[in-house]
């Protein structure tokens, strides 16, 4: 994708960076508040929650995280899939474009990347097993390409204001946060999704790579 691919570089730039990041922060917000409202207007609106980054920024600065400006996180569970693939072409005619798709080594999808205007916002497949949600997250040990396991306590989620919208998010937030971060109130610079994530049970080599996402 040429477009976020420039904003990438452009990032790098002595000269154009902080001007670069300025830009892309507010395009990131208008991006996040067009992605609630259309998705408000489709059944899926009630099935997806904010997680990751995105709620760990609401409940402790009360904003997004400056690091994390561009990369938008949310997940739903697997019975919202026909929901979730009704709504995708509400997203694609308001901009946000498939990117890439991911199947865990065993070929279940797991995650959708949507991008617009450089930014990410990346859906997560979660699956019920009795009292918790397992998803699974993708990238390299330095050597070859692997896939975790995470787990996480199943929840009902709630709505919260956040940016001047509503949101979903699950009840307790402060649980599952301490479940991945730790104490999540004291930032931490050198924190690592494949290594650091205390929900992460399981690691395992990833043999099947991530997919151009043609679908509907």
């Amino acid at each position: 994708m040429l477009a976020l691919a420039a904003h990438r570089v452009a990032g790098r730039l002595p000269v154009l960076a902080p001007v670069h990041r300025r830009r892309q922060a507010a395009t990131f917000r208008e991006d996040l508040l067009l992605l609630n409202d259309v998705l408000a207007g489709t059944r899926f609106g009630a099935h997806y929650w904010v997680w990751g980054g995105m709620l760990l920024g609401w409940a402790r600065e009360g904003g997004l995280l400056a690091h994390d400006v561009g990369d938008a996180d949310f997940c739903y569970d697997a019975s919202a899939d026909a929901e979730f693939a009704a709504a995708v072409p509400a997203l694609r005619a308001a901009g946000f474009r498939p990117w890439f798709s991911y199947r865990d080594s065993d070929g279940e999808l797991r995650e959708r990347v949507f991008v617009r205007r450089g930014s990410k916002f990346e859906f997560f497949r979660l699956t019920t097993t009795g009292a918790e949600q397992e998803y699974r997250m993708f990238g390299s040990d330095g050597l070859e390409p692997v896939e975790v396991l995470g787990r996480i306590p199943a929840q009902r989620p709630e709505t919260f204001s956040f940016l001047g919208r509503r949101w979903n998010k699950p009840v307790d937030h402060e649980g599952l946060l301490r479940r991945h971060y730790g104490d999540w109130r004291i930032p931490v610079t050198d924190w690592h999704y494949l290594t650091d994530d205390g929900t992460v049970v399981e690691t395992r080599p990833w043999v099947v790579g991530p997919a151009q996402d043609t679908g509907r």
